[in-house]
This record gives C-alpha cells, structure tokens and sequence, in this order.
C-alpha cells in the first residue's frame, strides 16, 4: 500500500499541503490482518493508521475505504516446470508461498490455510516483497496483493480474486485527532488515492498472459 497507492500519489499531495510533512510508517503491529493495538500504542505519535481488517476499537473514527483483492502468481519457469493449477484440486503437490500461521484467517489467509492441506509449503511471510521475491526466484505459487502481482512482468497470475479473495482497507484515528485540518487532509488523500487506484486493487485491470510452450529443438 505504501509503495504502489500512496507513494505514487505524494506529489499531487505536496502541491495541494506544501507546509504538510507526511511521514509513512509502514509498521505491521498497526496494518496487520490480526487484532490491531490501540493508535498511538506502541507509535504513540501515529496520527492515521491503515488497517486490513475491521478494528474493533470503540474510540476510534473508522472507515471502510475499499478492498485489497489478492491473486496466486507464479513464475513463468516455475509453471512451465510443474504445471499451471486449473483449479483448486490442482493445488496438490504444489509449493506454496504464503502467510505466517499468526494472522487471522480473512479472505485470502483462510485460501491459503485450506490449500495448504494438500501442498507444500515453501515459505511464510509477512512481507509481500518477500514472497514476491520468492516467487520470481521459481520457489513457489505465492499469495500476492493484484495491484503488485498483476503488473509484475516476471509474475503470473495463476488464480484471481475471485478464488483468493481481498482484505478490507480500513482507515482510522482517534476522534480527537480527526477534527484537526491536517489530519483531516491526510485521511482525505488516503481515500482519494484509493478510489483513484480502485480497479488495480480489486483485480480488475488485470492482463492475461498465457504461457507459450518451448521451442522444440529441431525447429
């Protein structure tokens, strides 16, 4: 999110809040999937935090502001070497990249759980460069976010969101610290960017690319 949505972003935001200085912190005690702690705690100075999962904080302005899909990508080699997967039952001897056991099982963590029985598993992370690394290196299928995998030339999409499911993307901050100008600005621009990325973070703007077969020696 950091990277591919806001990143790409900052400038039209500099020019709108000149005298704003934004800092992202991109901390996974605050965005993890499981149970969030409180803002502020253990970053007491985190004015906006952006979770994928409903907080369940009480003093909390939340909001719902889309959906992360996520697709199963793998490496053109890695498919050519031990076959594409049609369908889930396909999964089956497989290697799969994926989640750490701790993360609560929503949308794609629960895929990954299920598929997980009948393959094997060649890496848990929690950091989604991390197992797209993995991945382009021929280790595995992995479980990868569409708006990364999907324009990743060195990747496949192998199963989309409709099988792998999405996170919700929450927004949130204290009540307090919502009615300020400048936090009010920074959670406006978080909303915009989503809606101005919505397409690739649903999976929608996904291109297929098909696998064409080696050449044979005597041609």
């Amino acid at each position: 999110i950091a990277s591919a949505l806001l990143a790409v972003e900052l400038p039209a935001f500099r020019d709108a809040h000149p005298g704003l200085e934004l800092e992202i912190v991109t901390d996974p005690r605050l965005s993890a999937i499981g149970q969030a702690p409180r803002i502020g705690n253990p970053l007491k100075d985190v004015d906006v935090a952006l979770r994928l999962a409903r907080p369940t904080q009480g003093d909390m302005l939340m909001r719902k502001v889309g959906d992360m899909a996520y697709g199963l990508y793998a490496s053109p080699a890695y498919l050519e070497a031990r076959g594409r997967p049609g369908q889930m039952q396909d999964i089956a001897g497989h290697d799969l990249i994926g989640f750490p056991r701790s993360e609560t099982p929503l949308g794609p963590v629960w895929w990954f759980s299920r598929a997980e029985k009948s393959a094997r598993i060649a890496l848990r992370s929690s950091s989604v460069e991390a197992r797209a690394t993995a991945a382009r290196a021929n280790l595995g299928l992995a479980a990868l976010p569409c708006i990364l995998g999907d324009v990743d030339s060195r990747l496949v999409r192998v199963f989309g969101p409709d099988v792998l499911g999405a996170l919700e993307m929450w927004l949130m901050a204290r009540n307090d610290l919502a009615q300020l100008a400048h936090v009010r600005a920074v959670m406006e621009f978080v909303v915009d960017a989503v809606k101005r990325h919505r397409a690739k973070l649903e999976g929608r703007e996904h291109d297929v690319r098909e696998l064409l077969p080696r050449p044979h020696p005597n041609h």
